[in-house]
């Protein structure tokens, strides 16, 4: 159990991580970026989803000249964990060229799909609910069982 949710933590640190190092080794990427540049960085921030922060996004919706708004939703639509956060909505919608009423409300309705960086969200919170409730059982061995519709584990713990 804390095995596996040092490992899913380690996944996402390096997932947060990739957006941190976009915003401080590429950030002059983003902000220098020219029109010509359009397609590289679509390449880029694509490939680096589902796993941009808040903080690249922001940046890269505010370079409307590099980023028409059709790409800049393609990108915005790949990270729906982050469109679940307020400030970065707001920045959307009140930008100085927002996006379109239509494209954030779309974006909205995305904000509740599932990505692999969900998944591994929620596997971590479940593993510190099972931990925390472990931690408060009497000494003894115990089985302890993690299923979901596609995994399976099974692992002895003992409390002394």
């Amino acid at each position: 159990m804390i095995l596996s949710f040092g490992i899913n933590n380690s996944i996402i640190s390096q997932g947060s991580n990739i957006g941190s190092w976009i915003v401080s080794s590429s950030y002059g990427k983003i902000s220098t970026a020219q029109p010509t540049d359009t397609w590289e960085l679509r390449s880029n921030l694509l490939g680096m989803s589902p796993y941009l922060s808040k903080e690249v996004l922001m940046e890269a919706s505010d370079r409307t000249d590099v980023l028409p708004e059709s790409v800049l939703f393609e990108i915005l639509s790949a990270n729906p964990d982050e469109l679940r956060k307020a400030d970065l909505m707001e920045h959307l919608k009140n930008k100085e060229q927002p996006l379109p009423e239509y494209m954030i409300n779309i974006l909205r309705q995305m904000a509740g799909g599932s990505t692999a960086k969900t998944a591994l969200l929620s596997q971590m919170g479940e593993y510190k609910k099972q931990a925390y409730n472990t931690s408060k059982l009497p000494a003894g061995s115990y089985t302890i069982e993690i299923k979901t519709s596609d995994y399976s584990y099974s692992t002895k713990l003992i409390v002394q």
